[in-house]
C-alpha cells in the first residue's frame, strides 16, 4: 500500500475530538425534510412555556421555560392539533412550516407545534449539566412536560378544549409519541411514530447487523467485501505493532496503542462512520460510500477517503482525551454539542449501546464493556453494568416493549434503518399497525407528497393522512365530530335545578353544587349501577355525565372527566402515593373503601381495615365501648405520634445545642 498516496487523501487536520463529535452529532441531528417538501412563507417566532422542573414531586415548586415553535396560520376552531415532538436535538421550525404533517394541517384546517425537550436546544430547565441535575432528564419528565403542554394549549387556544391531538416524533421522539400514547391515553386521539425504537436493551447488537445488510442490500457484495478488507486491514496493523502507519493511514491526532480501550475507542468510532452512511440522510449514504470503495483498488485508501467527506479533522483515539469533553457540566455554547445527554439517557434508561458482539459483521472490538466503562468515566462508578440492566428493564416494564398499550399509533420504519432492529416489527394490535419501507432509512417519510415517492412511501403518507381523518372523524372543514351523543336524557331537572344556582345558599349544609363539581371536574367517583354484582339497575356512568353537563355546561363530556381523574391519578400516583408517615384507617363496611389503599402504602405507611365499622367510625375517645381493632388502632395512631414527637423535639435540640458543649 502506498501510504504517501493515503497521507495526502486525508491530510486535512482540524481540531481533535473533530471526527468522533461530527459521527456523533450527524446520528442524532434533527431530521430533515427533503427539499420537495412545502414550504411556508409565515415568519415563525420561538415560544416558551413555563414546565415544572419535577413533575414526579408535587413539594417541589421550582419552574424553567420550555421552546416550542407554532403556527396557526391554518386553523380553524375546533380543527385538530398536530405536535411534532422533539427529541435529542435543538429543535427549529422546519416542521411547523413544511412537509406531510403542515401539508395535512392545512388541509384539516389545523393547529401545528413543534416542542422541544427538556435539556436540549435552548430548553434547558437547570444551571448546569451536573450529575445531580440530570436526574430530571428522563423520558418520564418529557413525557409529562408533554402532557402539561397539550392540556395548557386545548385551554388557551379558541374553540380547542374538545379538538383531536396528534403526536408525530421520529427516533427517540418517535418512541416518545408511542409511550405517551401508552401513559396519557386520554390526551391524545392518535400518533405518527417513524424509526422508533421501543425495546430497550443494554446489548443493541442488532443495530450493526442491519448496517451491515444494509451496505449488502445496497452497495452490493463487492462494496461490503471491501469494506471488510478495510475493517480487516486496520486490525492487522493493530496486531502488527504497525501504529504509525496506521495513523498516517486515517489521519489519527496520534498513534494507536496497544491499550485495550484505546483500541475498542478507535474501532467504535471507524465502525460508527458506516453508521452515519446508512443512518443519515444528509449525503450521498450508502451509495456515495460504495462508489468511493469501489474507486480505489485499496480497500483502505477508499474508507479513508470516505471519512474525508465526512470532514471534521483528525481523529482522537486516546479513550480519556477524547471523551473528556463529556465530564463538562457546563451548558455547551454550541447547541448541538448534545453528546453528555443523550449518553446519560442511555447509561440512565434506554441502553441502546451499538456493539460489536454479533458475528454478523465484520467490525469487532467494541464489546458491551466498552460502553459501560465509557457510563463510569463520565457519570461514576455507580454506572456498572448490573445497575444499566435494571435501568433498560424498568423502561420495557413501564412501557411494556415491543407490545405497549396502545391505540391509533402508526409506526414506521425503513428496511435499511439499523435502529429498526430495537422497533415493533409487527403490528402492535388492530389500531395500531406497522409498516416497513424497502429502501429507506431513519425518518425518511416526514416529507410533503410528491412523484418521486417510491409506491410504498406514497402509499405510506396515504395511509396516515387516511388514519388522520378516521381517527379525528375530521372533515376537509377541520372540524371534528366531537359532539357525544346523549344516551340518557336528563329528564329529572326539577329535582336538580337548585344545582344551578351560583349564589351562597343560606344553608351552609346545602354543599351539593360544589361537590358534584369537584367530582365531575377532578375525581370520578360516579357511584354507578354496572356491576352485575348487586341488584341496583338504571344508572350508568351516562346519568353522571349528563348530569355534569346540565349543570355545569356541554364541556364536561365523558372524555374530559377521565382525562381529570387520569391527571389527578398521575399527579398523586393513585393507590401508590409517594408519601411517609400516613396511617390509613379503612371500615369493613364502608363503600368508599372501594376506592382506597386495601394494603400497606410502604414501610412506614400502614393501612388497616377495621371489621364491622364503616365511614369514619375512628375519630372518638378511646372507650370501654371500643372493639378490641378499634381500640388498638387508635392505641397505634397515639404510640406513632408519640413516636415522631419525639423525634421532632430530639431533632429541635441537636438544633439548639451547642457545638461546645456537647460532652
Amino acid at each position: 500500500m502506498d501510504l504517501l498516496v493515503v497521507l495526502c487523501l486525508v491530510n486535512f487536520l482540524l481540531p481533535a475530538h473533530g471526527l468522533s463529535s461530527q459521527i456523533f452529532r450527524k446520528l442524532h441531528e434533527e431530521p430533515h425534510l427533503p427539499r420537495e417538501s412545502s414550504k411556508s412563507t409565515r415568519k415563525i417566532s420561538e415560544e416558551w412555556i413555563y414546565q415544572w422542573l419535577d413533575h414526579t414531586n408535587p413539594q417541589d415548586d421550582r419552574k424553567w421555560r420550555m421552546r416550542f415553535f407554532a403556527n396557526e396560520e391554518f386553523y380553524v376552531e375546533g380543527g385538530p392539533i398536530f405536535i411534532f415532538v422533539g427529541g435529542e436535538w435543538s429543535a427549529s421550525a422546519e416542521f411547523v412550516m413544511g412537509g406531510h404533517v403542515y401539508d395535512m394541517a392545512k388541509e384539516f384546517h389545523g393547529y401545528l407545534f413543534y416542542t422541544e425537550h427538556r435539556f436540549y436546544g435552548k430548553s434547558q430547565p437547570t444551571s448546569n449539566l451536573s450529575l445531580e441535575n440530570l436526574k430530571y432528564l428522563t423520558s418520564e419528565q418529557a413525557l409529562a412536560d408533554l402532557a402539561h403542554f397539550i392540556a395548557t394549549k386545548t385551554e388557551e387556544i379558541p374553540g380547542a378544549s374538545n379538538s383531536s391531538v396528534f403526536l408525530i416524533g421520529g427516533s427517540y421522539a418517535g418512541s416518545l409519541v408511542t409511550w405517551f400514547s401508552h401513559k396519557y391515553p386520554f390526551l391524545v386521539t392518535g400518533a405518527w411514530a417513524s424509526s422508533a425504537p421501543l425495546l430497550a436493551k443494554v446489548d443493541f447488537k442488532e443495530y450493526f447487523e442491519v448496517v451491515a445488510e444494509s451496505i449488502q442490500l445496497v452497495g452490493g457484495q463487492e462494496c461490503f467485501a471491501k469494506t471488510t478488507e478495510a475493517f480487516k486491514a486496520m486490525e492487522d496493523l493493530i496486531a502488527e505493532g504497525n501504529f504509525s502507519n496506521l495513523t498516517q493511514a486515517l489521519n489519527l491526532c496520534q498513534n494507536i496503542t496497544s491499550d485495550e480501550m484505546n483500541v475498542q475507542n478507535f474501532f467504535q468510532t471507524m465502525s460508527g462512520f458506516l453508521a452515519v452512511v446508512v443512518q443519515s440522510l444528509s449525503w450521498a449514504g450508502i451509495e456515495g460510500f460504495c462508489s468511493g470503495m469501489l474507486g480505489n483498488d485499496d480497500p483502505l485508501v477508499g474508507y479513508a477517503q470516505n471519512l474525508k467527506i465526512l470532514g471534521g479533522g483528525c481523529l482522537t483515539v486516546d479513550f480519556e482525551e477524547d471523551n473528556k469533553v463529556l465530564r463538562d457540566t457546563a451548558w455547551p455554547a454550541d447547541e448541538s454539542q448534545m453528546m453528555r445527554r443523550w449518553i446519560y439517557q442511555t447509561c440512565n434508561e434506554f441502553g441502546w449501546f451499538q456493539t460489536s458482539t454479533s458475528s454478523k459483521h465484520p467490525f469487532n472490538y467494541f464489546p458491551v464493556e466498552f460502553f459501560i466503562n465509557l457510563c463510569q468515566y463520565v457519570f461514576g462508578e455507580e454506572f456498572v453494568g448490573e445497575k444499566i440492566e435494571q435501568n433498560t428493564c424498568l423502561i420495557n416494564a413501564k412501557f411494556d416493549g415491543l407490545e405497549p398499550k396502545i391505540k391509533n399509533v402508526y409506526l414506521t420504519h425503513g428496511q435499511l434503518d439499523p435502529w429498526r432492529a430495537a422497533g415493533a416489527q409487527k403490528n402492535i394490535n388492530d389500531d395500531s399497525l406497522t409498516v416497513i419501507l424497502p429502501n429507506h432509512s431513519h425518518c425518511s417519510d416526514f416529507g410533503s407528497i410528491n412523484v418521486n415517492d417510491s409506491s410504498d412511501l406514497y402509499i405510506s403518507k396515504s395511509r396516515i393522512k387516511a388514519y388522520v381523518k378516521k381517527w379525528g372523524k375530521l372533515s376537509s372543514e377541520g372540524k371534528g365530530n366531537v359532539t357525544q351523543q346523549r344516551l340518557l336524557k336528563y329528564s329529572r331537572q326539577e329535582d336538580n335545578k337548585v344545582l344551578r344556582d351560583t349564589a351562597w345558599p343560606a344553608d351552609e349544609s346545602q354543599m351539593m353544587r360544589r361537590w358534584i363539581y369537584q367530582t365531575c371536574n377532578e375525581f370520578g367517583w360516579f357511584q354507578t349501577s354496572t356491576s352485575s354484582k348487586h341488584p341496583f339497575n338504571y344508572f350508568p356512568v351516562e346519568f353522571f355525565i349528563n348530569l355534569c353537563q346540565y349543570v355545569f355546561g356541554e364541556e364536561f363530556v365523558g372524555e374530559k372527566i377521565e382525562q381529570n381523574t387520569c391527571l389527578i391519578n398521575a399527579k398523586f400516583d393513585g393507590l401508590e402515593p409517594k408519601i411517609k408517615n400516613v396511617y390509613l384507617t379503612h371500615g369493613q363496611l364502608d363503600p368508599w373503601r372501594a376506592a382506597g389503599a386495601q394494603k400497606n402504602i410502604n414501610d412506614d405507611s400502614l393501612t388497616v381495615i377495621l371489621p364491622n365499622h364503616s365511614h369514619c367510625s375512628d375519630f372518638g375517645s378511646m372507650n370501654v365501648n371500643d372493639s378490641l381493632d378499634l381500640y388498638i388502632s387508635k392505641l397505634r395512631i397515639k404510640a406513632y405520634v408519640k413516636n415522631l414527637i419525639g423525634l421532632i423535639k430530639f431533632r429541635a435540640a441537636a438544633v439548639a445545642t451547642p457545638i461546645g458543649s456537647i460532652k
